[in-house]
Formats: structure tokens, C-alpha cells, sequence
């Protein structure tokens, strides 16, 4: 008993911790079932919004506006709406774009396709780059392009210029960096890393993984590393790791990319041992797919941090992907005698499995949680939320806490983590 509540208080104040960073970012991998779904946002000391951007909209508008309405704010506008691919556990949540439900500044979309016939202004008319032509066996669905055109139409919705439009191609969006917000030094942005197969490669070329004769579409999603500071977290969508079937292999390519992009890793603790082409954290690529999140890729990373959407629709994630997490080591190892109650080395949640499908093994310095308040009740299953606080210490430092929301607004703490130092 004693035990218990000791264990409660710990969980208390480290809620409460977390609620009163006076600035900070948020990642929500929101539980949108076998879809994905993220928002990030940034709030101010003055518990101002100062930005919010929702990357996916996953298999249903309802499941996403709830979410938005009971856990981040009624008005549902963003800056910046991102498609990472034309797969409908992706778009579909976005369709609320047409009716208003969510709003946004600017699309960020792969293009290939041109809403000339739906007269909702010039921006939307061409391709867009001119080289993002999709192949014949792709059809980009009629209700999200009628989305996008109401939403421009009614809403002033706009596509967002990364390249030099309309003479550049498809390969330049690749390390394009779009602005988020800045607080005080800390500059918030989302580089792209990966577009219509095109991918960031060793010393920061860019190399064409694209194979006309593999065509799933995930094969032109757009991939991200949202970066604040020395923390740095990707964002993937649909990408592969694995040339087969329809599927290419960008990961093995990018984890070159990586190592360019970020050559400084060292411990947040302990002795300073480098490790170029780390990340924070990441959402597992394709819900967990056993064709992507390669070993390669999972290992070389060394991530303190994963969250995975997952589901019983397509059996995922895959066993494979499972196993290439529990070889994954972090950055910062923590001495037993330096562990802190509720701090551990590395994270890994599951938005939407069944738990016992699973098997991490048991290891102290590892959190797992599965997200299923009860394995029957797909409707009970819990989204998470990644906070960073944002002070002078993120410029060289990357430290933050994760916590899981109920489908009803209710929090429970996840744990801490010290990641890196630059």
C-alpha cells in the first residue's frame, strides 16, 4: 500500500511537471485506430499558441476532430496541413479541410495532381512540382481533391511554396526547411528529408531511390525531421526500407542522410562516445511494417523514443519491426545507481496493437506501454503526447516526457527521458 502511493505521487508530480513547462513544443500521435494522425504545436510563457500544424488525418474525420476538441482547442486551424502520401488511413481525416471542421493556412501535399477544372484559384491549377506526374496506376481520390478545392475556395486555403515554383523539380524539396515558429534563440522547423523517392543521402546529396516498376504510393511519401534546438524527432509517414513487391528502400539510404545532417550525439550522461545520425525519437514508418523500419535504419538511429500506430487490420506492427526495437540501444546509458523513479533510457508506445501480440521482453530501463485501456475496446485505446520544454538548455540538450491521453481528456504520465547533448 505504502508502495502504491508512493507511486501515485511520483505519477503527480510528474503530471504536474509537465503541465507547467511556461513554453514549450508537443508532438500528439493521435489514436485515429489503424490510421495516423499527428499534431504539433508551441506554446508561449504566456500559454499563447504559437503554432500548430497536423501532419495525417487517418481513416475518419470524426476520430480526429474529437481528439482535436477534447485535448487541443475548439478552433481546429492550422498553419500547415501535411499529407505525407495519397493512402486514405492518411486523407481521410483531412477531408474535414472541405467542410470547414479543420482549417488551415497552407497544404503541404506530394502534388501530382491539378485542380484546374474545380476553379478554386490559380495556386491549385498545375502540378505542383512539374516533374510529380503520377504514374497511370494511381488515383488520387476525388473527395480529398474536392476537399482541397472547397477548402480554398471557402476557407482561403493555400498551397505552401517550398520550392521556386513553377521551374523546380521534385528532388528540391529535399532539405527544404519550413519554418515553424521561434522562441527566444530556439528556431522550430521541419526539414524534408525524403519526397517522391528522392532522398537525403551520405554528405548530404540527394540520391533517386524511385523504381518505376515498384508502385505502391507510399513510395511518394514526404518524410520530416521536426528539429527544436538539439532535439530532433521524425516524422515518415509511409516510407520503406525494403525493395520489394511494389515497396523501395529509402531508410537504408537515409540513414547516410542522418549521419550527414546530424553528426554530433553524445551522452547526456557519462562518457562522451559520438554517435552521428541519431535521433530523438521517430514514428515508426507504415504503422511498423516489417518493409520498413529496417534494421539498419532502427539500429543505426539508436532513438530514445518510438511510437507506433498500429493495428489489427493488417496484423501490424510486424514482429520483425518489434525485433529490430529490441536491439536498438540508446545514446545516454543511466548507472542504476544515477536511475531517477520514473526516468528511463528508452520509450516505446503503441497507439492501437493488442498487447499480447507483442513480446518486448522485460527491461527496466524501457517503457512500454500498448495503449489499450482494455484489449476488447478498440474505443478505450489511448493517443500520446511528446512534450519538450523549450529554454536555454535545448540549444546543446535534449531532455523530454511523455505522457498518454484517453479517448475522455485523462492523462497519465510515461516517463522522462534524457536523451543527448549536442
Amino acid at each position: 500500500m505504502k508502495l502504491n502511493k508512493i507511486i501515485l505521487l511520483i505519477s503527480f508530480l510528474l503530471t504536474a511537471c509537465i503541465n507547467v513547462f511556461s513554453q514549450k513544443l508537443e508532438i500528439h500521435h493521435i489514436n485515429v485506430h489503424d490510421g495516423d494522425a499527428t499534431v504539433i504545436r508551441v506554446i508561449s510563457k504566456s500559454d499563447t499558441l504559437l503554432a500548430k500544424i497536423l501532419i495525417d488525418g487517418g481513416v475518419s474525420k470524426d476520430y480526429l476532430t474529437s481528439y482535436l476538441e477534447t485535448n487541443i482547442d475548439t478552433t481546429n486551424k492550422f498553419k500547415y496541413v501535411i499529407l505525407t502520401h495519397y493512402h486514405n488511413d492518411h486523407y481521410n481525416g483531412l477531408l474535414a479541410l472541405g467542410d470547414g471542421n479543420i482549417q488551415a493556412n497552407y497544404l503541404i501535399d506530394p502534388g501530382g495532381y491539378t485542380l484546374a477544372d474545380k476553379n478554386c484559384g490559380t495556386e491549385f491549377d498545375n502540378i505542383q512540382p512539374k516533374d510529380t506526374t503520377c504514374p497511370s496506376a494511381w488515383v488520387i481520390n476525388e473527395r480529398y481533391k474536392d476537399a482541397i478545392a472547397n477548402a480554398a475556395k471557402t476557407y482561403s486555403l493555400k498551397r505552401y511554396q517550398a520550392m521556386n515554383f513553377p521551374d523546380s523539380l521534385v528532388k528540391e524539396m529535399v532539405k527544404t526547411k519550413i519554418p515553424v515558429t521561434t522562441i527566444d534563440s530556439i528556431h522550430i522547423k521541419l526539414i524534408c528529408v525524403a519526397a517522391w523517392g528522392y532522398t537525403l543521402g551520405d554528405s548530404g546529396n540527394i540520391i533517386d531511390n524511385w523504381d518505376k516498376k515498384r508502385t505502391s504510393e507510399n513510395n511518394a511519401s514526404l518524410a520530416f525531421v521536426l528539429e527544436a534546438g538539439a532535439f530532433r524527432y521524425f516524422l515518415g509517414g509511409d516510407l520503406g526500407g525494403e525493395n520489394y513487391g511494389s515497396y523501395i528502400d529509402q531508410e537504408t539510404t537515409l540513414k547516410e542522410g542522418l549521419k550527414h545532417l546530424y553528426p554530433n550525439a553524445k551522452p547526456y550522461i557519462g562518457r562522451p562516445r559520438n554517435t552521428p545520425g541519431h535521433l530523438c525519437g521517430f514514428k515508426a514508418n507504415h504503422h511498423g511494417s516489417k518493409h520498413s523500419n529496417n534494421e539498419k535504419f532502427v539500429v543505426s538511429i539508436r532513438a530514445t523514443l518510438c511510437v507506433t500506430s498500429g493495428g489489427r487490420k493488417h496484423k501490424l506492427p510486424s514482429t520483425d519491426f518489434i525485433s529490430y526495437l529490441k536491439n536498438s540501444t540508446p545514446v545516454t546509458r543511466i548507472p542504476s545507481r544515477l536511475r531517477e523513479p520514473n526516468v528511463f533510457e528508452q520509450g516505446y508506445y503503441f497507439t492501437y496493437p493488442y498487447k499480447n501480440d507483442y513480446d518486448l521482453g522485460l527491461y527496466a530501463k524501457r517503457k512500454i506501454d500498448y495503449g489499450n485501456a482494455s484489449s476488447e475496446v478498440k474505443g478505450e485505446a489511448w493517443s500520446y503526447v511528446i512534450t519538450v520544454p523549450i529554454s536555454d538548455a535545448l540549444i546543446d540538450t535534449s531532455k523530454f516526457y511523455v505522457k498518454r491521453i484517453n479517448y475522455n481528456g485523462s492523462e497519465l504520465p510515461m516517463g522522462e527521458f534524457k536523451c543527448h547533448q549536442e
